[in-house]
């Protein structure tokens, strides 16, 4: 079915209430109360400490290039740029690092190299920078029987370099893969021999790896792991804390300008839908109206034609719950694809971008390209490994999992198998996409952020719908506490 031209228009989709009043009653009851009720409406912010802090950045950063200078050619090159990237401030030397990547990239010396940790971080910085390198580069670590070389275990600092690379492997990368199983099973076993930190980064490198990890998490986290480590570049922790902390100003000032929307009455829709689609009604009239400012009002039919896509597709999954119906996996992915969010979400992010944002990539995107769909795999069976159940009994249209257990006939956790499978494939994908892009490398990357997310939030259970744990932990940590000083 084609699902752009099948999808119903926001007015018969409002038309399909009866007496403002929906058909479909789902338990909503389950639900945990807010966990952060009106506490971002509070934020005030010290105007003249953060012009302070500002001003200290920009002297900071002159510093920072200074070392980026000393240090062109060196191993200390590569080291810093990680740094830099790790602790969250690598946009602010963009230009210097993309012309330092193209240096390594036409000269590398992987070829006489034989540091591990070395190896591997050039190659997961270059393809993280869309670099094409070969995984070629680590048959040199091979024994004489083809395997990765026992003598490497006692390398830890190489290891987790390998890890790390590892994640970005494409499909077919055997290579790759058998590097993630050697370096899973050696650091995991030879945690107990080491010192607690080092064992605890350990631990968390294995849980959340960087490629698939929600950046800003990782810079926060990594700010506190690199402030202990003695060989730390304190002119570059200061700029991150400073800039982490500047940056957390704007997001508060962000979320207090979100927090209770504008309602007016909407006496055609049931009450619990007014705030929902008066808000999507006054946040596109206001894109529409700062689009036109700029001579880019071309975006907006690109924005709604996308809200179409979602409503359609919750459209039909109201159909299916209504009917009982239970589709095979395929037909299932083929709208749960669509209704996770994630097409319509792309186009969003394109909305409020530069220039860089053409009408071709719009266009682009429109085709929901196989990048997007693989990003929307990631979330709809992350969600549905972990939030299966829960949605069954609030009342909720069948999930993939279940699909896939009445069409194969097979235990729930041979499904949690196969679709944590497919997650992996299409992860391979996602790395594949960011080394041949069709459009600017900086328009895939928010795709590839989405995954992320997910990968975070359903790592082990629904962090979306229990936000009362780890979620609100997280939030916290990125959106309230400031680092100290």
């Amino acid at each position: 079915m084609d699902l752009v031209t099948a999808t119903p228009s926001f007015g018969s989709i409002i038309n399909s209430l009866e007496d403002g009043k929906p058909q479909i009653n789902r338990k909503l009851e389950v639900f945990h109360p807010s966990v952060w009720g009106d506490h971002f409406l509070a934020y005030s912010h010290d105007q003249n400490k953060l012009d302070a802090w500002s001003k200290r950045v920009e002297e900071l950063k002159e510093e920072v290039n200074r070392m980026l200078s000393r240090a062109k050619g060196s191993q200390q090159e590569i080291e810093l740029i990680d740094v830099l990237q790790r602790l969250g401030v690598a946009y602010h030397f963009e230009k210097e690092i993309d012309e330092a990547l193209h240096q390594i990239f036409e000269y590398q010396t992987d070829d006489v190299d034989d540091d591990l940790f070395v190896v591997a971080l050039r190659f997961r910085l270059l393809r993280q920078h869309g670099f094409n390198v070969s995984s070629d580069v680590f048959y040199k670590f091979h024994d004489e029987e083809g395997k990765f070389n026992e003598a490497l275990i006692k390398d830890v600092r190489g290891l987790l370099s390998l890890h790390e690379a590892a994640h970005l492997s494409t499909e077919g990368e055997d290579l790759l893969d058998e590097a993630l199983i050697f370096t899973q099973k050696h650091l995991k076993s030879g945690i107990s021999n080491l010192d607690s930190k080092l064992a605890t980064q350990i631990e968390h490198d294995l849980e959340m790896p960087l490629w698939k990890s929600v950046q800003r998490l990782e810079h926060r986290h990594y700010i506190s792991v690199y402030e202990e480590e003695k060989g730390r570049n304190d002119v570059v922790l200061e700029l991150a804390k400073l800039d982490f902390n500047l940056l957390q100003s704007l997001h508060q000032r962000e979320l207090k300008d979100l927090t209770r929307w504008d309602v007016e009455s909407a006496h055609q829709l049931p009450k619990y839908m007014k705030v929902c689609y008066l808000a999507l009604l006054s946040t596109v009239k206001e894109i529409e109206e700062e689009l036109a400012a700029d001579g880019k009002s071309y975006r907006v039919p690109y924005l709604i034609e996308a809200m179409k896509w979602l409503t359609g597709a919750y459209f039909n999954e109201a159909v299916w719950y209504n009917k009982g119906y239970v589709p095979l996996f395929n037909e299932h992915l083929t709208l749960s694809l669509i209704s996770c969010g994630y097409p319509s979400i792309t186009i969003l992010t394109f909305v409020g971008m530069d220039e860089i944002a053409t009408k071709e990539a719009f266009d682009w995107a429109s085709t929901r390209p196989k990048i997007v769909m693989d990003a929307s795999i990631v979330n709809r069976l992350r969600d549905d490994i972990v939030g299966s159940k829960f949605e069954q009994e609030r009342g909720h249209v069948v999930s993939s999992l279940e699909c896939y257990v009445k069409e194969h006939g097979c235990s729930e956790q041979e499904a949690c198998d196969k679709l944590q499978e497919l997650i992996k494939i299409a992860w391979k994908g996602l790395s594949q996409a960011c080394l041949d892009p069709p459009v600017s490398l900086a328009l895939l990357m928010p795709i590839v952020n989405l995954a992320r997310v997910m990968e975070v939030l359903y790592k082990n259970d629904d962090g979306y719908t229990f936000a009362e744990g780890k979620t609100k932990e997280r939030i916290i940590t990125l959106f309230v506490e400031p680092i100290a000083l």
